[in-house]
């Protein structure tokens, strides 16, 4: 079985941890084979939260974020009336499962500190499972400082919406393939 792995972008309306999370897009791939042309074979997850159940946890809002959120496009502004929406534990569920279930070794966001952290934030607010382990965490934002030169053109097209959680995750995905695949093709010319 191919060495899976997962994209996992997040909307949110705060920039810290304690973030409330609007929604959560998620791909699940094979950086070996991914492309534009194979994302029908990739399976992808979306879910738009219930807000009220974090806000009764504690999780925040920031007044920078709204501004911003007040700046994006209608599309992307439309996560804010999507229905139906989603409990936050059962989305948490969900990614647990999602894990098990592709064999998922490795969980990339865009930044250290934000998609992969908030998500475990949310979990540790609603005392759930947390989903993503640390061993298994990965920086899309680092690897793309690193390896960007080897992403083509024609992977920089955006795909979607810009600052939809479903269609920035596959647009990230897509091209952390092309960076794996020079990376591994550098590191092991010998292997096609």
């Amino acid at each position: 079985m191919a060495d899976m792995h997962m994209m996992v972008d997040i909307e949110t309306l705060d920039t810290e941890v304690t973030a409330v999370v609007l929604s959560i897009g998620m791909v699940i791939y094979d950086p070996l084979t991914i492309t534009r042309d194979s994302l029908d074979s990739c399976p992808t997850l979306y879910y738009p939260l219930d807000i009220q159940p974090q806000l009764e946890r504690g999780r925040t809002i920031g007044g920078d974020t709204v501004v911003w959120w007040s700046r994006q496009s209608a599309e992307a502004r439309g996560v804010f009336t999507e229905q139906p929406r989603v409990s936050p534990i059962y989305v948490l569920s969900e990614i647990v499962n999602t894990l098990s279930r592709y064999q998922v070794q490795h969980v990339w966001g865009n930044g250290v500190d934000f998609d992969n952290a908030i998500i475990s934030s949310l979990a540790k607010s609603f005392g759930a499972i947390k989903p993503l382990n640390y061993k298994h965490n990965r920086c899309f934002r680092t690897l793309k400082a690193m390896l960007k030169q080897h992403i083509p053109e024609e992977a920089t097209v955006p795909m979607g919406t810009h600052h939809n959680a479903l269609d920035d995750a596959v647009y990230q995905a897509v091209q952390h393939g092309y960076m794996h695949r020079a990376y591994t093709n550098a590191a092991y010319p010998d292997v096609p």
